[in-house]
């Protein structure tokens, strides 16, 4: 597989777990060793995906939403960055772990920089609620 499709692929799969349809597998989906075996699929190099999932799985084992919601670090993030690279670079467990840790604390920032953005459609949801349009609300909480 492409470096290029690889990357794409881990994209469309981030974007997909941030989505959180409901409380089930979202959750699930975004932890790092269900990460590495998503990569194993992908790359076909299954054992040195989930020796790199597992280890960063132990690193982010411990991490809760403090009141709020907010996370010290996105572990999910970490994960869809750094096993992938540390697969295809063929880069020993430890050196692809600490290259998550800088994107797991900058996927903190991107997380924030979206909730802070978000802001917008909630306005504009209320400028529909005002002239009564269901339909104007529904673009703006799901598609928008």
């Amino acid at each position: 597989m492409s470096v290029m499709l690889l990357a794409v692929c881990m994209g469309v799969y981030y974007w997909f777990c941030r989505l959180r349809f409901g409380y089930t597998f979202s959750s699930m989906l975004l932890q790092p060793v269900v990460i590495g075996v998503f990569v194993g699929l992908l790359t076909g190099n299954m054992s040195d995906a989930m020796k790199i999932g597992a280890g960063l799985q132990l690193v982010y084992l411990g991490v809760t939403s403090t009141p709020g919601g907010n996370v010290p670090s996105d572990p999910a993030l970490a994960g869809c960055i750094a096993i992938p690279l540390g697969v295809m670079a063929g880069m020993t467990p430890e050196v692809a772990i600490a290259l998550a840790i800088p994107f797991g604390v900058l996927g903190v920032f991107v997380d924030q920089l979206r909730r802070s953005t978000n802001a917008i459609w909630v306005h504009m949801a209320d400028r529909y609620a005002e002239k009564a349009d269901v339909k104007g609300i529904m673009r703006a909480a799901f598609l928008y």
